[in-house]
């Protein structure tokens, strides 16, 4: 029946349909983006938006077959993000499509949503699964239950990131809470200081100057560098 539209002040409805442009009346999504466009998601329909009364529709779009969307989101740095039902995932930058499919990691090309996190990280939905790609990452990783994922099935657009860092995904089995903090990526490098190296189980002197060669004569060597890695004045990263 269209999308309605809720005015809390007044307290009324309003309801748009095709005759006021939408391209389909049976809505997938609506996503409102921080430049106050509210795209809106169907099946059968390209990815279109309403800003100032004014409906905006975004044509050849590239490699898109069954333009069948399901919904759409934005990150942290205002890239657009539209999850399509056997199209994969685009990106759009407000000029240009980029398209991220099972070649490119995603788990399926049948994406039952798209959400960011509060690390910037986007998650593509699917039926038995889940597809991530993080800051910097130039694919998407996949998981699934044989990756320990603990749920069976995704349900179409039952995904929220509230703003405490948590996502929550509506599964057949039930909630699942996920805390994006936990998978936080520290981008600071270690302060690293080498305390030791064995050769063969065999210590070697750690003061020796590391600018110099080690000779050895002929043979099979198993080489150890012991370090410690300062990360903060807290914590500390052992490792060998």
């Amino acid at each position: 029946d269209g999308a309605m539209i809720y005015h809390p002040r007044t307290g009324k409805t309003t309801t748009i349909t095709t005759i006021e442009g939408l391209l389909h009346n049976n809505v997938q999504h609506v996503f409102t983006d921080k430049q106050k466009r509210t795209w809106f998601s169907s099946h059968g329909a390209v990815p279109y938006y309403l800003k100032n009364d004014e409906f905006t529709y975004l044509k050849n779009i590239p490699d898109m077959k069954f333009y069948n969307i399901n919904s759409v989101t934005q990150d942290n740095e205002g890239m657009i993000w539209i999850a399509t039902e056997g199209d994969g995932v685009y990106s759009y930058n407000g000029g240009e499509f980029k398209n991220y499919k099972v070649n490119e990691g995603l788990l399926s090309n049948f994406c039952y949503f798209v959400i960011v996190d509060r690390n910037n990280t986007i998650w593509a939905g699917h039926k038995n699964g889940l597809s991530k790609k993080q800051v910097g990452e130039k694919v998407f990783k996949k998981f699934t239950k044989a990756d320990g994922l603990i749920f069976p099935e995704n349900n179409v657009n039952a995904c929220f990131a509230d703003t405490k860092g948590n996502v929550w995904f509506g599964t057949s089995s039930g909630i699942v809470n996920y805390d994006c903090e936990v998978n936080r990526v520290n981008t600071h490098e270690p302060r690293t200081s080498i305390i030791g190296i064995r050769l063969n189980n065999q210590n070697i002197d750690k003061f020796f100057d590391p600018t110099e060669e080690i000779e050895l004569p002929y043979g099979y060597y198993s080489a150890t560098i012991d370090f410690i890695g300062v990360e903060n004045l807290t914590n500390l990263m052992h490792g060998h």
